[in-house]
């Protein structure tokens, strides 16, 4: 524990308190493969990959672009009887259809033209491992039916070769659309999908974990600060709220930009929402007092008074300030209001009607890039 001397800085206060809730939340979150999380819903998919890690059964992780499949699939495997053995990835989206064929597979010299030597391909390559493959949605008929008999049976050739090829092969698949719709639509066999389908794991988008996006936005801004030889302060509640008032279009990997080009950009010891860039200032309305980070806001004023006055009015209007500017950041959403504060509605709705804060209109945040 800290021992701080008086008279305190707020600057140095508001530091200390951030730590400590920081470690606090720590304490809570669950854990699993180089995941942290406080959000329940991608607790419970974390508690679901450490469940299914040790099978063989097949899995499909499905979730928005930038929302962790590959690592988690990474994380999957780690986790599992075969992590001494290779883990694999082939994106099924990013190659024509013929170059698929022999990126899975393999082939013999001169299957076709170009092919001057044998080939291992990557079913071979994950032998005893794990086989992640991304955007399964997008593979063809003559695909799907090769695939489905790998499955089931292990068993293949390579291209241009009669020899039967038998391998033991996890295949992790991932998507960013619903494979269902893909089944009903008739572009995806129904029963390679039930193969892949074991298990399902549903990736969160960022959007909709509020509760993680701070820690990792404090995460990624701790690890860039090394990487790039600077030293900042933990980031303060006007940027904790510039963040949970964007949509985040882009997920994990979108935030994690927006941390290294803030880290970047940054002129002083603490990050402010200039360094964020105008497309996330746009969705809060900051006023220059908060936004400069140099002077307590005068709704504050009894926390810095000469003399001090009563803690208990001193911590009301504290409050009263937090709730506004959460309401504020948010355009009035209840739901990420709380999340920002931390608290459940129910909590929410009894501070704003302690603080006369009932009537707070509800408006949406300004949108995000791209109509996010």
């Amino acid at each position: 524990h800290a021992v701080l001397a008086r008279p305190v800085a707020p600057a140095t206060l508001r530091d200390h308190v951030a730590k400590a809730v920081a470690a606090a939340r720590a304490d809570a979150a669950t854990r699993f493969g180089g995941f942290t999380s406080h959000d329940p819903r991608m607790a419970a998919v974390l508690e679901l990959a450490e469940r299914v890690a040790a099978s063989r059964s097949g899995l499909l992780i499905q979730g928005e672009s930038g929302t962790g499949k590959t690592r988690l699939a990474r994380a999957i495997h780690t986790a599992s009887p075969r992590a001494g053995a290779p883990f694999v990835e082939l994106n099924c989206g990013a190659l024509p259809d013929a170059l698929l064929l022999s990126e899975l597979f393999g082939h013999t010299k001169g299957a076709f033209t170009g092919a001057d030597r044998d080939r291992v391909g990557k079913f071979e390559a994950a032998d005893g491992g794990t086989l992640f493959l991304d955007e399964i949605a997008t593979a063809s008929a003559e695909l799907q039916v090769k695939l489905l008999r790998v499955l089931e049976s292990g068993q293949f050739e390579r291209v241009g070769d009669n020899a039967t090829r038998t391998v033991d092969v996890r295949v992790i698949a991932a998507c960013n659309a619903a494979l269902e719709e893909e089944v009903a639509a008739g572009r995806f066999r129904e029963d390679l999908y039930w193969r892949l389908h074991v298990v399902a794991i549903d990736l969160p988008p960022l959007r909709e974990r509020p509760g993680d996006l701070v820690a990792l936005a404090q995460s990624f801004q701790d690890r860039l600060a090394r990487e790039h030889g600077r030293t900042l302060a933990p980031l303060d509640p006007v940027c904790q709220a510039l963040l949970v008032a964007h949509d985040w279009p882009g997920n994990v990997r979108e935030l994690e930009n927006a941390l290294e080009r803030a880290v970047l950009l940054a002129r002083g010891p603490r990050l402010v929402p200039a360094d964020f860039g105008e497309r996330f200032q746009a969705a809060l309305d900051v006023t220059s007092a908060t936004a400069s980070n140099t002077q307590v806001p005068p709704e504050l004023s009894a926390l810095v008074a000469e003399p001090p006055g009563p803690l208990r009015g001193a911590l009301d209007q504290a409050e009263a300030y937090l709730v506004r500017a959460a309401l504020r950041a948010t355009g009035g959403h209840r739901q990420r209001t709380a999340a920002l504060l931390d608290i459940n509605r129910s909590t929410l709705f009894n501070k704003m009607r302690q603080h006369g804060l009932s009537s707070f209109p509800t408006h949406h945040a300004a949108p995000g890039p791209e109509g996010a």
